[in-house]
């Protein structure tokens, strides 16, 4: 097994770690930042009809009522018919929800929002 390389033994290991992160980004392609902006404009134009009428306040007040209300709108405006295409958009929204508030997606919600996914009383509204 090779070594691991040493380093110098001068190393300022305070004036290290107080030093600021690194700055990271999520490195999305093409495609997925438009679905991404897809979803955007979307959850603006739901918001827009929700009292108060600005989506700043929806994104950060997140529920999973919200997202059903959000979904269900975006099935009524778009008539999707297949189960697969709204899951791909219900991802989206949750990759589209932490880029905007640049934090991972509450643990408890992504694991209630699969569970409305696979067994939606959504999908079961519209036949």
């Amino acid at each position: 097994m090779p070594q691991t390389k040493k380093l110098p033994e001068d190393v300022d290991w305070n004036a290290f770690v107080q030093q600021p992160d690194n700055k990271t980004e999520g490195i999305l392609a093409e495609p997925t930042k438009k679905r991404i902006l897809h979803v955007k404009r979307n959850f603006q134009k739901f918001s827009s009809k929700l009292n108060p009428p600005k989506y700043e306040h929806w994104i950060k007040n997140i529920t999973l009522r919200l997202i059903e209300g959000f979904l269900r709108w975006y099935l009524n405006e778009h008539n999707m018919k297949y189960q697969s295409g709204f899951l791909v958009f219900a991802r989206d929204f949750r990759i589209f929800w932490c880029e905007e508030m640049d934090r991972l997606f509450p643990y408890d919600l992504r694991r209630r929002m699969t569970r409305a996914g696979y067994h939606p009383s959504i999908m079961n509204a519209r036949n």
